[in-house]
């Protein structure tokens, strides 16, 4: 640790050709920090980076000489953005990852690179339940995926997961089914990603009454995780099987009830 305490912070008096080995030698140390379980100082070494590769990049667009390339930054930007949110930082993770998508927006305009970026701040924004821009981010990857009906495909899926816990069921229903099929013509009837998506869709199938389809569908992921996953024990493997238990328990309970039906929510479907 005296180590890492004695490498000097100020980083407005480094020559420009140490710019990139100060950088570098910073992420080591946050990787170091991390290994420490040192959360704090792995973060107040993060800021130290996001300051630097701040100034670099205003350089770069004022036109002016850095030591880093605009590509070094971005890809910096990137690395860093992904360590402050695994620090749950996710102020400095977002304000960095902005900045990094508009660099990129700048350098390679609307590009499949650019695309990656905004469906990747999605997900950040998703972890972090702001629905909202993650819809927002999902949509403009959408709208710059249109070409590749496979990536298209996982916008989509992202969307329909929104709808499903908005409650919009028929519509992410209808969404889930046409991603299932773009899946099973692009990566194959028996992929794990198949199996995730026939998941949801059992799900929203329960939620909208069907509780015969949601057992067959979800029967069918059950098949598919169990033959790629060579392991009974495996926690995704265990899941999808006690979701099939659930859903001929509520069968059964449907049968044995006087009325023919049985009233449950969304927060009685297993997760």
């Amino acid at each position: 640790m005296k180590q890492l305490e004695n490498v000097s912070l100020n980083i407005l008096h480094l020559e420009e050709e140490q710019l990139h080995e100060y950088a570098a030698d910073c992420l080591l140390q946050v990787k170091l920090l991390f290994m420490l379980d040192e959360m704090e100082a792995a973060r107040e070494r993060l800021i130290v980076i996001k300051t630097l590769l701040t100034q670099e990049m205003a350089k770069k667009q004022d036109g002016k000489a850095s030591g880093l390339t605009k590509d070094v930054i971005m890809h910096l930007m990137s690395m860093t953005a992904i360590m402050f949110h695994l620090l749950g930082d996710f102020r400095n993770c977002e304000t960095l990852y902005i900045c990094y998508v508009a660099s990129i927006e700048e350098s390679h305009g609307d590009s499949p690179l650019l695309s990656d970026c905004y469906f990747q701040l999605g997900v950040l924004y998703y972890q972090e339940h702001i629905l909202l821009k993650a819809r927002l981010c999902w949509q403009k990857s959408l709208s710059l995926r249109s070409r590749n009906k496979e990536q298209a495909a996982d916008c989509i899926f992202n969307l329909a997961v929104l709808k499903y816990r908005a409650g919009d069921w028929i519509s992410a229903l209808l969404d889930f089914r046409a991603v299932l099929a773009v899946r099973q013509e692009c990566i194959g009837k028996a992929t794990l990603g198949l199996a995730h998506c026939l998941e949801y869709i059992a799900k929203t199938q329960l939620l909208v009454g069907d509780s015969k389809a949601s057992l067959s569908t979800l029967e069918h992921a059950f098949e598919i995780r169990s033959a790629l996953i060579d392991n009974p024990s495996h926690p995704i493997v265990t899941r999808t099987h006690n979701q099939v238990n659930f859903i001929s328990s509520i069968m059964n309970m449907v049968l044995q009830s006087k009325h023919g039906d049985v009233v449950y929510d969304e927060s009685m479907i297993l997760e």
